[in-house]
């Protein structure tokens, strides 16, 4: 029984290990289930969006306070000044002795520090900065020696003499020792001299001279004076340099725009070359930051009258009043400048007047005068070939016309030029020949009629049969005759008359392409019946023409009698 019993709770056991095992598997395979589920969810790919924002970043600590600095004294602001002054950082010096002066306990160790700053201003070239510096200084220390001395020393390099050696003065009655004054008024006499003598040279109309002496003053004793500059761009003026002042002159108006003698300079400078329009300008904003510069009134007064001239010509020209515009041309001449540009523009202009007035000896002469002072002038060039041309001077047409060519500063105009030059020479070669309008006594527009009638006029003149007489006479009428025929073959054929008047050489022509030899001239036949009837048909000294009793049979050959005219040995 026991035996069973236990057999019985072995079942019982096996039983229970059995469901426990079932119980074990099933969640085993819950789990594996799971386990599976998360792993294929893990591989799946990211749903499609935005991206998931960064980590915020850690913030870092924040930094320790900086260290108090210690305040500086304005002692050792302006020694910390020195430093850089002595090592010529003359900028870097700047805000120390500002710093200096701003913590100043007084009016006297504010003017000490002020006089620093001058000094560093004067090697920076600041010299207007430093002369305030030092005025100030002066007014905040009226017995600071050293504050005078730096407005003497100021002053001078300033060109400002009167207001230098009293400033000097002052300074020598405070301290007689003070460094540099006696060097400074030394100075003050020199450079008073030197401006006396560039007055003198100017007034004698010696400005090369003038200009040395105002170099000179400049260079060793008042670097920074616009006004001895000024006398001395005045004086490079005057003689007729007038680039090199502008581009002087358009400096000292960067370094001082708001100064008169620099506009006028520059207004001057473009007058004269002939930029009337801009130069009025220039003294217009000259007089208004001085209503009494008298120099930029004086400029302004020469360009209006000038202007007035100029206009007045062009305005007569445009009329057709050639005489009014050459005397307003003459008398705008007579206002400008014996440099200036506007000459040249005036000289081509009352030119092209006296052209219209068929004086081309007078523009000629004008045209010269114009290319001496503008040697690129291509108009007073080319209106002088034009004249040239008119007075058949053909080489010398031909030489400016080459001239022209050279001097036109774009290629339509050089191609314009060969072009003249080519038809100066076409006209040099048909002048060469034999002028059938002057054998014929016409002009070149007469009409067909008009030929043939003084075509029977010279005719009947130069016949030989008409100029018995000697050998030569006869010589010459022979050869007249034979003129007369061969312009009147070549002027009442409309097609030889063209080629004649294009400067073909008819003959060369006809020898080159035809190969006929001599050309010959054959008379009109009208005027042959004519000459016939005056010379035969008739009668004529000793009898009448035609047969008659007694005659010589045709052209009454015997007995004196007359008969048919003799042939020359020209055909007609």
């Amino acid at each position: 029984d026991d035996d069973d019993e236990e057999d019985d709770e072995d079942e019982e056991d096996d039983k229970e290990e059995e469901d426990e095992y079932e119980l074990d598997s099933e969640a085993e395979a819950e789990r594996l289930a799971s386990s599976s589920k998360a792993r294929a969810k893990s591989i799946e790919p990211p749903p499609r969006g935005p991206p998931p924002p960064p980590p915020a970043a850690t913030p870092k600590p924040a930094a320790p306070p900086p260290a108090p600095v210690p305040e500086l004294s304005p002692a050792e602001c302006k020694e910390r000044g020195n430093v850089f002054y002595k090592a010529a950082d003359y900028e870097s010096s700047l805000p120390w002795y500002e710093k200096a002066t701003l913590g100043a306990a007084d009016g006297k160790e504010k003017a000490l520090y002020l006089c620093n700053r001058a000094a560093a201003l004067v090697m920076l070239g600041r010299v207007p900065e430093a002369l305030n510096d030092a005025a100030r200084a002066s007014k905040l220390d009226p017995t600071s020696a050293k504050a005078f001395a730096r407005m003497g020393k100021c002053s001078l390099q300033l060109g400002e003499l009167t207001e230098s050696r009293l400033a000097l003065n002052r300074a020598a009655e405070l301290s007689a020792d003070t460094a540099g004054v006696a060097a400074d008024l030394q100075s003050i006499k020199l450079a008073e001299a030197l401006a006396e003598e560039a007055t003198t040279h100017a007034s004698a109309g010696e400005y090369a001279k003038a200009v040395s002496s105002l170099k000179l003053l400049s260079s060793r004793y008042c670097p920074h004076s616009d006004h001895f500059k000024f006398l001395e761009l005045d004086a490079i003026v005057r003689m007729g340099k007038y680039d090199e002042v502008l581009s002087l002159a358009t400096a000292m108006l960067r370094r001082t725009p708001d100064s008169p003698n620099a506009l006028y300079l520059r207004g001057r400078c473009m007058f004269h070359n002939g930029q009337l329009d801009t130069a009025l300008k220039h003294t217009i904003e000259a007089l208004r930051l001085d209503p009494d510069h008298a120099l930029s009134k004086e400029l302004r007064h020469a360009i209006k009258a000038i202007t007035a001239e100029k206009e007045g010509g062009n305005t007569a020209f445009k009329a057709g009043d050639y005489t009014e515009a050459v005397a307003r041309y003459t008398a705008a001449l007579a206002l400008a400048g014996a440099r200036d540009a506007i000459r040249s523009t005036l000289h081509v202009n009352r030119a092209t007047a006296y052209a219209r007035m068929r004086q081309h000896t007078e523009a000629i002469a004008d045209c010269t005068n114009a290319i001496a002072l503008d040697a690129k002038s291509v108009k007073a060039i080319l209106r002088r070939a034009a004249c040239y041309m008119e007075l058949e001077n053909f080489d010398k047409a031909i030489e400016d016309y080459e001239l022209a060519s050279q001097s036109a500063p774009d290629e339509e105009g050089q191609r314009s030029a060969r072009e003249h030059k080519r038809r100066a020479k076409l006209e040099k070669a048909k002048a060469s020949r034999i002028d059938h309008y002057k054998v014929l006594d016409i002009q070149k527009s007469a009409s067909p009629v008009e030929v043939k009638k003084a075509y029977r006029k010279m005719a009947l003149r130069w016949h030989p049969d008409k100029n018995a007489g000697s050998s030569e006479s006869i010589a010459e009428a022979e050869a007249k005759f034979k003129e007369v025929n061969e312009a009147y073959d070549t002027l009442s054929d409309p097609a030889k008359k063209e080629r004649y008047d294009s400067g073909v050489d008819l003959e060369a022509e006809v020898d080159g392409h035809h190969g006929h030899g001599h050309q010959h001239s054959h008379m009109d036949p009208e005027m042959f019946n004519m000459f016939r009837s005056f010379m035969g048909g008739q009668g004529g000294p000793g009898g009448g023409g035609g047969r008659r009793p007694g005659g010589g049979g045709d052209g009454g050959r015997g007995g004196g009698g007359g008969g048919r005219m003799p042939r020359s040995r020209f055909d007609f």
